[in-house]
């Protein structure tokens, strides 16, 4: 019987994007998010805004968003258009401030008011009439939303087919990463497998969200920022609407795979946070040295003398993966497998070789 490999990991020439989601700062709302190897994430958020039939104007507070890249997964609402603004910087809020009379500290204790005339090139008029072309000092803004935004509004102009108790938004960006990680524990001619996946964030923040995990071989039309394609908006809406299982669930969508994982996960930057793809299973698994035959392009030569009748022999598992089980009947992501051997102290397992394969070179017998 053929062996196949572990997992079907198509590679995808065009490109077919997931809906993804991260983003540098928490997130609000009923949050979903599907999550690329290479960090791509796409942000499936439902707001508590209702939306009014015909066409509206929200301000919403999203981080990470790309603005190019933000859809609405509800059929029925179209966006017009959506405007940017980023967190207010030192220069843009000195901007705002422009005719306005400010504080500025020059030492601990010390400050002094000034009028902002203009920024640049920089003039200030002080309290008698006086006029300063450098800085006073640092500026102390009063705490307005119109001089200083704590987070990156956006202003989204978008047309409902009829009024909805919510707002259902997503868009593409960056800041979570994600592997598999297979451990095989072989004792005699069987052994037990399990699988988990490891989420790791790097700028995503969020208390509660589903997350789908993507595996395939995405390419980019865009290197920054990225771009949401057709494809990605029908699979995260499908994962959306699947319940939760116990264990992660695969479905095929289009030329990739998507996995959603049980429950909902809470990220933070640095911390990884690992959830089985499939339960603890006991699979028979054989043996075998394999010696490959290989013969020299000028023909066969015989051994040198620095490496005299050495036999290059590779060692082989095949595990058989039963039909009707959670462990043979889905296609597994790419990853590392673990090859861990008991030895003859049974209350601990040790390293029977320092092993580490990569998923697709350890086949699994599918029959």
């Amino acid at each position: 019987m053929k062996p196949s490999a572990i997992s079907h990991q198509p590679s995808v020439s065009c490109l077919v994007a997931l809906l993804l989601c991260a983003a540098a700062g928490p997130l609000v709302g009923q949050t979903s998010l599907s999550i690329y190897k290479d960090g791509r994430v796409v942000v499936r958020q439902s707001l508590p805004q209702p939306l009014a039939k015909g066409r509206s104007t929200l301000s919403l507070k999203l981080e990470g968003l790309d603005p190019a890249t933000l859809f609405s997964p509800d059929s029925g609402v179209a966006i017009l258009s959506a405007t940017l603004r980023p967190p207010t910087d030192r220069a843009a809020a000195l901007r705002a401030a422009v005719g306005r009379t400010l504080s500025f500290a020059r030492a601990k204790g010390d400050t002094v008011q000034a009028t902002v005339i203009r920024v640049d090139p920089p003039q200030y008029r002080l309290a008698d009439g006086r006029l300063l072309l450098t800085g006073p000092g640092e500026p102390l803004f009063p705490a307005e939303a119109s001089l200083v935004r704590t987070t990156p509004e956006v202003a989204v102009v978008v047309d409902a087919a009829r009024a909805r108790p919510r707002t259902e938004v997503a868009y593409l960006s960056q800041g979570a990463t994600w592997e598999a990680l297979y451990q095989v524990v072989v004792s005699g001619a069987g052994g037990q497998v399990s699988g988990t996946a490891t989420v790791t964030s790097q700028t995503l923040t969020v208390d509660s969200a589903e997350v789908q995990l993507v595996a395939g071989s995405i390419n980019r039309a865009r290197v920054s920022p990225p771009q949401v394609a057709v494809d990605g908006v029908m699979a995260a809406r499908m994962m959306a609407q699947a319940p939760a299982p116990e264990s992660a669930a695969e479905q095929a969508v289009g030329e990739i795979h998507v996995y959603l994982l049980p429950g909902r996960l809470a990220l933070e930057p640095g911390v990884a946070v690992s959830t089985a793809l499939f339960p603890r299973t006991s699979v028979p698994i054989t043996q075998e040295f394999v010696i490959p035959g290989v013969v020299p392009w000028r023909g066969w030569l015989g051994p040198t003398p620095g490496d005299p009748n050495r036999v290059p022999v590779q060692v082989w598992y095949t595990l058989k993966r039963g039909r009707g089980t959670p462990f043979g009947d889905r296609p597994l992501p790419s990853g590392t497998v673990q090859l861990f051997q008991a030895d003859s102290d049974p209350a601990w397992l040790e390293w029977a070789m320092a092993l580490q394969r990569r998923q697709d070179e350890l086949f699994w017998d599918d029959a």
